[in-house]
């Protein structure tokens, strides 16, 4: 009678154990999800700054000849030195990304260790790899809102030159169709 109560408590302790490797494999499993989404929609919005930036300053390129006034050689010439900047940035938080990865590998290998072996370094180790991945966190996230707000910024001045540009080629009409209206009433 023993060894049979015994036996269901054995069975019902595996049967714990199964159940709590199902809920931290679930669980890890959910972690690499939300983190590999988070990281892909990252790396896209960085792939889009970047090839917009690209195409900014190639369009720039183009029209910095053309530039009839100064405030728009001056406005365009603005707007790309933000668009390489926006492109220096992008390229920064790709590296960034690189550090957050093994920095987050790190954490998750020290938090398993510790599971296993509780020892003071290791606790310290895992608490600076914490801090470590908050600091990387902050960093990607405050350099991710300059790049959005420079890559804003370079827009707006390229609108501004446009703006700028299509005034003054109306004026430019404007003042040509005076002088002709003026020249034919003279000669009348």
């Amino acid at each position: 009678m023993c060894e049979t109560r015994t036996t269901r408590d054995e069975k019902k302790a595996e049967e714990g154990k199964r159940k709590d490797d199902f809920y931290e494999k679930k669980s890890l499993s959910y972690y690499q999800a939300s983190l590999t989404t988070w990281l892909n929609l990252r790396s896209e919005k960085i792939k889009y700054l970047l090839s917009f930036s690209a195409l900014a300053i190639g369009w720039i390129l183009t029209q910095l000849p053309k530039s009839s006034t100064s405030s728009m050689a001056y406005s365009l010439t603005l707007s790309a030195l933000l668009f390489v900047i926006v492109i220096m940035l992008c390229l920064y938080l790709y590296n960034l990304g690189a550090d957050y990865i093994k920095k987050i590998i790190l954490e998750k290998a020290l938090e398993h260790e510790e599971h296993f072996n509780s020892d003071d370094k290791t606790k310290e180790e895992l608490e600076k790899a914490k801090l470590d991945t908050k600091t990387i966190d902050k960093k990607i996230y405050t350099i991710s809102i300059w790049s959005n707000i420079l890559f804003i910024s370079g827009i707006v001045l390229m609108i501004y030159a446009f703006v700028n540009y299509t005034l003054t080629i109306k004026l430019s009409i404007a003042l040509r169709t005076q002088d002709i209206n003026q020249s034919l009433t003279i000669e009348k």
